[in-house]
Formats: structure tokens, C-alpha cells, sequence
């Protein structure tokens, strides 16, 4: 695998949301630093029409199928803000790029911010 890639998918920290209960799940161990196909294959879960992310620091992003923008309910986005209480946006889907690179988000929901103008 590329070192751009490798490198991407260990700085990143993976999840994704169980289609049936809608939680959060974290993969553990080795598996975090593995690209989703083996993740969701480890943990007997398809890959298609599963919403899944990852998140840094102050921001995560959500997407499902490729790279498109999940079809969710706001409560999952108020789930995620509280699930991970460092971010400060929440990116939906992505606008494709070279792997191992960051990918834009093709939408922003963005914490509430008192310093934003009512």
C-alpha cells in the first residue's frame, strides 16, 4: 500500500454506525489502521448503505456507498457532536481526490458557535 495511504489511515480514527441500532462503533486494535472494506469484513457488516466516518481532532466526517452523502436523521448529527465532544464540524460526504489525501466534504454542519452572529 501507498505510504500516503498507509500513513492516512493511521492518523485517522474509523467508525461506523450500526445500521439497526444506529450507535457508534469503534474498531479495535489492528483494525483501525485497515481501509473499510477489511474493517466492516471483520466485523460482519456489508459495506454498501453502511454510514461510515472517521474522525480527528476537531472535526469528523460521514459518508456511505462511495464517498456520497449518507441519507441520515439529525439526531444521528447531534449524536456524533455528543459522541465526540472535540469536534467542531461534521463533514457529509466527500468530493473524491488522490487516496491519502484529504477529501473536502461536499456539506459542513458545523457545532453551534456563540461567537457566530444571531
Amino acid at each position: 500500500m501507498d505510504d500516503k495511504i498507509t500513513n492516512f489511515l493511521k492518523e485517522r480514527n474509523p467508525f461506523y454506525v450500526d445500521s439497526d441500532t444506529l450507535t457508534i462503533k469503534l474498531p479495535l486494535g489492528k483494525d483501525r489502521d485497515m481501509d473499510f472494506a477489511h474493517i466492516l469484513g471483520n466485523y460482519s457488516t456489508p459495506w454498501l448503505f453502511t454510514m461510515r466516518g472517521y474522525y480527528k481532532e476537531d472535526y469528523a466526517m460521514l459518508y456511505i456507498n462511495d464517498y456520497e452523502i449518507p441519507n441520515c436523521n439529525l439526531s444521528l448529527i447531534q449524536y456524533l457532536f455528543a459522541y465526540f465532544p472535540t469536534i467542531k464540524w461534521i463533514g457529509l460526504g466527500c468530493i473524491k481526490g488522490e487516496p491519502g489525501e484529504y477529501w473536502k466534504p461536499r456539506y459542513i454542519i458545523h457545532r453551534d458557535d456563540p461567537t457566530m452572529p444571531k
